[in-house]
């Protein structure tokens, strides 16, 4: 159920303690024209009810869930990041025209940056950042999705230049993406970001957690034994990223 998943949120948040909440919600609601959206009593009619209806929806719900994050963040949190999510790509047949959905994904867009705008919190436009404004519906020449909605390696490599440019930061002078020593340092966040994903959402929950953990529950112990394996790697991290800046320092 919706208020499972909300309370499953709201704990996970609690107990990571952030001091920043980079959100980014909205593709989904786009693409869903007539199924709508969500099945929670209190808005699945609203969400299948036509675009209008559904993006006012969305605004709402989307602002509840901001609250609801930021009071579970507790005292830490210093800042949280509204993301727009990125356009979709055609890709040609057999997979759909995204066209419409793009053009939905343009106000969903602009209700985020509204949401964002009311509470001050600072906005980055991914969708306009990678050509969404601009998208006329051919298909893409060099994709940069797998299937029109995931990016691959190529994409999230434009998508995350962009990223930190909106986030008022800037690429260090010098620092190639293809560098050894940046990818040693990418893999290193790949793993430690799979270990908090196993944290977060365990294999077998039912039998952990849930309505069948009669039969393993023995082993939810072990759950918690993944933090200080994230934050040994965290600590790795820290390392590879001041080498890499010690080096550019050098040259």
């Amino acid at each position: 159920p919706p208020q499972e998943g909300r309370d499953r949120l709201q704990k996970g948040i609690t107990e990571s303690e952030p001091t920043v909440l980079m959100v980014c919600y909205g593709t989904g609601e786009a693409m869903s024209t007539e199924q709508g959206w969500t099945n929670d009593p209190t808005g699945s009619d609203q969400s299948r009810a036509g675009d209008n209806a559904s993006l006012a929806l969305f605004a709402e719900q989307y602002g509840r869930l901001l609250d609801l994050m930021k009071g579970a963040a507790g005292d830490r949190l210093r800042e949280v990041v509204l993301i727009s999510p990125p356009p979709l790509e055609n890709l040609g047949a057999p997979l759909p025209d995204q066209t419409e959905n793009n053009r939905r994904l343009a106000k969903v867009r602009d209700a985020v940056k509204k949401l964002a705008q009311e509470r001050s919190y600072r906005f980055v436009d991914l969708f306009a950042a990678m050509g969404g404004d601009g998208f006329d519906g051919k298909v893409a020449e060099t994709p940069l999705t797998d299937n029109g909605i995931h990016y691959g390696d190529a994409g999230y490599r434009i998508l995350a230049k962009h990223l930190v440019e909106g986030l008022g930061l800037k690429m260090p002078d010098g620092l190639l993406t293809t560098d050894a020593a940046v990818e040693e340092l990418r893999e290193a966040i790949v793993r430690k970001n799979r270990l908090f994903f196993h944290r977060w959402r365990p294999a077998n929950e039912t039998y952990l957690f849930l309505f069948r953990k009669h039969e393993q529950g023995q082993n939810a112990k072990e759950i918690p034994m993944f933090d200080p394996l994230i934050a040994s790697d965290e600590e790795r991290i820290d390392l590879l990223k001041a080498a890499i800046f010690e080096n550019l320092k050098k040259r």
